[in-house]
């Protein structure tokens, strides 16, 4: 289908993150991987070894570490021009005017990692793996804390020579500074070190889904406020996004120039441990160029870098499970096959630099309001800590009820008192009464004077002696209510 430069699209298409034009004009985004790590990490390695991990799911970093390195300043043009889409798993980024999409199915072109889905959890593990001695010790011994920077030294050193273990110390190296970084500097964690015994189960294992997940997250949680900072880090492997473009758009490959040229734009990050001592800087895509390149719209871009790429390290789905519809993407993509020719102005609304400094407020006030709800429940939380103050509400809501349980108590101790004294009196007349009977039963000698019968005078004298012993009060507990 033919489209004049003029023709407005055929179907509405999703807005803009920022108005053309307001763009924020931040410094970089800085991401936790170094431009030369990948290469400091290969250059400990022999080539051989290096061979060798070309020959896995990570050898296209080896091509990968010749390419341009990282620009934070480009990658801070590209993020503030986004499409504000729906999709949790895909971003879309305006560049010359033509829409370019970051997926995961592109991360797995350009990267050549396995993006294949996650394998089935085990729910339990097998008593074999409980009685296992962990990895981490054969590996590293007594060490808690492996930073990235110590296993490139011990390649270097060829601190152990064993070439499967050396193998393992680099794929680790690269995980952690390279596909999975979240931090400056990066340390090799356990659960990798525990994975890679079994080198074929850990290549087998889709990092490359982990990495883009953790990279696709990081970009979707920042909204315009946040994107409008003068610096933004993000974690994954950021640099795959600026692989997309340099692929969507081959004109940006001449848009390169000598890192080690002076100007007010530089070209790589400023920082200066981000060169490698060892090698003369590689060039670097210019952000003054790229600018140049955008404003005159006229250079050819592929929107969709991966369309009709067979891939055998992604399944081939056309909806990622868990991923929201959005009718304005699909409308964009079909006008994509279409072949329609899009401009800037075809790509509507978005922010104005006072609409985000009306969210910056808004954001500040819902933030000081929040606060003050938080002290106020802290307030009250020591309010309702403080004994005097429990005792006070206890006692307000308890008074009615102690007194009508102190009553009953005094109620309940007078007739206590006055059965204890009826049964002490019944007692007595009981033993009185018992007493006679037994005399009675004896009778009474017509001559001379005869001795009791034993058992006689044995109850004679029992009664005696507890008519003389006085007689404590029963306990509560043994008498009967009559």
């Amino acid at each position: 289908m033919d489209h004049s430069d003029e023709s407005l699209p055929p179907l509405p298409l999703p807005p803009r993150m920022f108005a053309l034009g307001e763009e924020p004009e931040g410094v970089r985004v800085t991401p936790y991987h170094k431009p030369t790590s990948i290469r400091k990490i290969l250059n400990a390695l022999g080539p051989d070894e290096v061979r060798r991990i070309k020959e896995t799911p990570f050898g296209k970093l080896v091509e990968i570490a010749d390419k341009p390195p990282y620009s934070g300043r480009f990658g801070r043009f590209l993020i503030s021009r986004q499409l504000k889409v729906g999709k949790k798993n895909e971003v879309w980024f305006i560049f010359a005017g033509k829409p370019v999409r970051f997926s995961i199915r592109e991360f797995a072109l350009v990267t050549g990692l396995n993006c294949r889905n996650f394998p089935p959890r085990t729910k339990k593990k097998s008593s074999k793996n409980l009685i296992e001695k962990p990895y981490w010790g054969e590996l590293f011994g007594s060490m808690r804390e492996v930073p990235v920077s110590y296993v490139i030294s011990m390649l270097k050193k060829k601190t152990v020579a064993d070439t499967e273990t050396r193998i393992k110390y680099a794929l680790l190296a690269l995980l952690s500074a390279v596909i999975l970084p979240t931090s400056h500097n990066p340390k090799i964690l356990e659960q990798h070190a525990e994975k890679i015994k079994d080198i074929d189960q850990f290549l087998a294992y889709p990092w490359g889904r982990v990495s883009f997940e953790m990279l696709i997250s990081s970009i979707k949680e920042r909204d315009e406020v946040s994107l409008s900072q003068k610096t933004i880090a993000l974690k994954g492997f950021v640099l795959s996004i600026q692989l997309v473009l340099i692929e969507a758009t081959p004109s940006l490959t001449r848009v390169v120039q000598s890192g080690s040229s002076s100007g007010s734009e530089r070209d790589c990050e400023d920082d200066d441990d981000f060169v490698d001592d060892d090698t003369e800087r590689k060039k670097c895509i210019n952000p003054a160029r790229v600018r140049d390149i955008d404003s005159s719209s006229k250079t050819h871009v592929v929107s969709i870098i991966s369309d009709g790429v067979e891939l055998d390290n992604v399944e081939d789905e056309t909806h990622i499970p868990g991923d929201e519809e959005d009718i304005l993407v699909a409308n964009l993509e079909k006008c994509i096959h279409d072949g329609f020719s899009f401009r800037k102005s075809h790509f509507l609304g978005g922010a104005t630099l006072a609409d985000v400094i009306r969210m910056r407020e808004e954001a500040a006030k819902e933030n000081n309001t929040r606060k003050k709800n938080k002290r106020s429940v802290n307030a009250n939380s020591a309010d309702a800590a403080d004994p005097d103050y429990v005792v006070s509400i206890l006692k307000s809501s308890l008074s009615a009820d102690l007194c009508r349980m102190e009553e009953e108590i005094k109620n309940l101790g007078q007739m206590f008192t006055k059965s204890q004294s009826q049964m002490r009196s019944y007692i007595q007349d009981m033993f009185d009464t018992f007493q006679r009977n037994i005399s009675n039963m004896i009778p009474t000698p017509s001559s001379g004077r005869h001795a009791d019968p034993p058992h006689a005078q044995q109850a004679r004298d029992h009664f005696q002696r507890e008519r003389r012993q006085p007689r404590s009060p029963t306990p509560a507990h043994h008498l009967m209510f009559p």
